[in-house]
């Protein structure tokens, strides 16, 4: 099999090497200046393809050199030769490469290309997708679109960036062949670069000095504004080239106006740092950085300092625009420079909120054990009004209505006396995790880290075993209480049996269930993350401070009491009230759709076996059925804890941007503790 692959291999070098030779020979001779421009389009795109392709070429001079230079360098020496011997093609060469600069307009290469184009984030991301599965329908009538059919490789760009000088030199002299003056060629490239000035002073104007960006900055006012400044700047100079009126270099706008409006965009993060991270907001400060950076180069280009190498500058604007135009394709990319800022802000936040589910003392450690209690005890009626509204066999959309609302008011029920939910811990205690990996930037901070992993592990047991410890006790004492008063149980038998079957891991779904659960409890987290960030962003906690309605009925001290407690509880309220919908309406989709959607929550299920077991009796409940029931059990704690954790480290790590070399030396230490003390991670220690 392997020499039949060798055999097609060395075939295909064989027809690639005919091909490479025979095309380019075909293609230099069938140059045609006067063809349609779409045409010269294609002619100069079989050009590059050529440049790239891997099949070899007579090319003896430079074959000995050629395993350490690009391909393309090495071809397009060869392209050159084949000119030099061929004279009478490089006058049909050189006349269609002119048609195609002089026909088309450059004014969106300069001015759009690699820039987003719309004025919102989703607006461009939309597009890209549609521009992704559908078809093109730009004409060839501008140097951008032409560009990105030319380039088509995502490392054209590094090729063309570390091209020699001397064949820059040859390329610019094939174009000016039988031409006396270069500017003649050049000129609709000035003039679209000119009008392209303008343009960007334009654009850098218009959201520089947009509302939302003003509010944020130290000197709001207009006429200040050094991007009103700077577009002024850039109309003067354009206008100045175009008449031939001269520039000085260090009179540009590069050292004074520029600098000022990346010092201005600075203090916009600097303040979104503080305050809340809007995704409207980044966008346009990475829109501005990016016109700001196109702009510096145009400058550098058109008006080149004396110690600037103007090829140079041009070379590599030339590879940022291939570079740009694939990237603005690109839709991970503009997600990754978006929302890296508000990822970021939101699992800090929720790093924040998970501080508190933290305990280093004994009595902190038993203080989690008495709100895990109380958490446990709310669960038992969660747990009851769980079966009466499943009992009830309302429509879909209402069982999963009642049923968000039990979950929530369980849950907000739990934050206002402050209980504690073992398995909301897991994503926040993560993130709060993270939020400390940025300072572990050496070995003698390890152990102060794994110290944390410790306390962390621990909370959580905490929490968890008086939940789990008290949701037993407490359903068992609801449900004898029902059955003194009403007669019966709380559920009966034949639906007992069901609960206790829904929890064999092998029969059931109750691993799947558990696993979406944890993710579930992760999405929530983060749901409140962001719902923090955006009450911060648009000042909730201050506009309550200062409402006149508020102020009336509790006085201005209440009112900043309400702001207060609004901006303390405000991230746990928007974790609660998402988790208790996902958990509600999870299952009512799952049959909606016909898919087996489900969710197994560690407290509930452990409260929904013990009334089960308590309504059947536990002599006359199999022991095969408990065993496996109980089994299910630590499975569903394992993923629920384990899911959500996972799920929030790793996005948290990555929004942090935490090096790999330090997870696992924190992975080592980890380790090392757990085998030397493991009960350090079960119960605090004396000290």
């Amino acid at each position: 099999m392997r020499r039949i692959v060798d055999k097609f291999r060395n075939l295909k070098r064989t027809f690639d090497r005919a091909r490479g030779h025979k095309d380019i020979d075909v293609l230099l001779a069938n140059a045609n200046p006067y063809a349609p421009l779409s045409d010269r389009v294609l002619w100069l795109q079989q050009i590059i393809l050529w440049l790239r392709s891997s099949a070899r070429i007579d090319d003896r001079e430079n074959s000995k050199r050629s395993t350490i230079k690009r391909i393309e360098t090495v071809r397009l020496k060869f392209l050159f030769q084949l000119l030099d011997r061929n004279p009478e093609w490089k006058p049909k060469v050189a006349g269609t490469l002119r048609a195609i600069l002089a026909e088309a307009s450059a004014l969106e290469l300069f001015s759009l290309t690699g820039l987003t184009r719309e004025p919102s984030f989703f607006l461009e991301a939309s597009n890209r997708i549609f521009r992704r599965f559908l078809p093109s329908s730009s004409e060839l009538h501008d140097l951008g679109p032409i560009f990105v059919l030319i380039f088509v490789h995502g490392d054209d760009d590094t090729w063309v960036e570390t091209l020699p000088r001397d064949i820059i030199e040859q390329i610019n002299s094939l174009i000016s062949h039988n031409v006396e003056q270069d500017s003649i060629i050049y000129a609709n490239l000035k003039a679209d670069m000119f009008d392209s000035l303008s343009l960007l002073g334009t654009m850098i104007g218009s959201i520089g000095m947009s509302h939302d960006l003003r509010q944020r900055m130290s000197n709001k006012r207009i006429v200040d504004s050094p991007f009103r400044l700077l577009a002024e700047k850039l109309f003067e100079i354009s206008d100045r080239l175009r008449t031939n009126a001269g520039v000085d270099p260090l009179a540009s706008p590069m050292g004074t106006e520029i600098v000022a409006c990346r010092d201005r965009i600075r203090d916009v993060f600097a303040h979104l740092e503080q305050t809340g991270v809007s995704v409207k907001l980044v966008y346009r400060l990475e829109t501005l950085s990016r016109l700001l950076d196109r702009v510096e180069i145009m400058i550098s280009i058109l008006i080149p300092h004396p110690a600037i190498d103007r090829t140079v500058v041009i070379q590599k604007f030339v590879a940022d625009l291939i570079r740009e135009g694939h990237d603005a394709e690109s839709i991970s990319s503009l997600v990754k420079r978006n929302l890296d800022l508000i990822s970021r802000k939101v699992v800090e936040r929720v790093g924040q909120s998970g501080e508190h589910y933290i305990t280093s003392s004994p009595r902190e450690y038993f203080e989690m054990l008495k709100a895990g209690a109380g958490g446990g005890l709310v669960t038992v009626l969660t747990t009851t009004l769980k079966f009466a509204i499943t009992g009830a066999h309302m429509p879909m959309f209402f069982e999963g209505l009642f049923s968000w609302l039990n979950y929530s008011t369980s849950f907000l029920t739990m934050q206002a006396a402050h209980f504690a939910l073992a398995t909301k811990q897991p994503s926040m205690t993560a993130s709060a995790l993270a939020n400390k990996l940025r300072f572990l930037n050496h070995r003698r901070f390890l152990k102060e880290f794994v110290d944390e992993v410790a306390r962390i592990t621990r909370s959580q047991f905490a929490a968890a075993l008086g939940n789990v410890g008290f949701v037993i006790p407490g359903a068992i004492l609801f449900d004898y209480v029902v059955l003194r008063v009403t007669g019966h149980n709380t559920i009966d038998p034949h639906y007992a049996l069901k609960v206790i079957h829904s929890l064999n891991p092998i029969t059931s779904l109750t691993i799947p269930a558990a696993a979406i659960t944890g993710a579930v409890l992760w999405v929530a987290a983060i749901s409140g993350g962001w719902l923090e960030n955006w009450s911060a962003y648009h000042r909730i906690p201050q506009a309550l401070a200062t409402n006149r309605r508020l102020t009336f009925l509790f006085g201005k001290k209440g009112a900043s009491r309400v702001s207060n407690i609004f901006a303390k509880e405000i991230n746990g309220a928007g974790t609660n009230v998402t988790v208790g919908f996902l958990l509600g309406f999870i299952p009512i989709a799952g049959s909606f759709f016909g898919a087996p959607l489900d969710v197994r929550h560690i407290t509930l299920s452990t409260g929904a076996l013990t009334f089960a077991v308590y309504s059947i009796g536990l002599n006359a409940v199999r022991g095969t059925d408990l065993a496996w029931a109980i089994f299910g059990l630590v499975i569903t704690l394992i993923l629920n804890f384990g899911v959500s954790f996972a799920l929030a480290l790793f996005v948290a790590i990555r929004a942090r941007r935490i090096k790999k070399l330090w997870l696992f030396a924190v992975a080592r230490g980890v380790l090392r503790r757990l085998t030397t003390k493991p009960s350090q991670f079960l119960f605090p220690s004396r000290e």
